[in-house]
């Protein structure tokens, strides 16, 4: 498998940790040579691997605020 290019822009938040030391963050990063992008993964302690997650672009992450505002839970 390639190497994934990526450049954490802005770290943001981390959201959670489990008991390996991966962290849950949110966070900008710039993925090869795209625009910067909201992104939700999980990450090791180094930064140095990466786990699943999602980036959004904007329109896409307006559109997700939009949904989770109107949520009751």
């Amino acid at each position: 498998m390639a190497d994934v290019k990526y450049e954490i822009v802005q770290k943001l938040k981390v959201l959670s940790e489990g008991r390996n030391g991966w962290t849950k963050e949110v966070n900008i990063v710039k993925w090869g040579n795209g625009k910067p992008k909201l992104d939700i993964r999980l990450w090791n302690h180094d930064e140095d691997k990466i786990g699943k997650g999602v980036s959004l672009d904007y329109d896409e992450k307006e559109f997700l605020l939009d949904t989770i505002d109107g949520l009751d839970f």
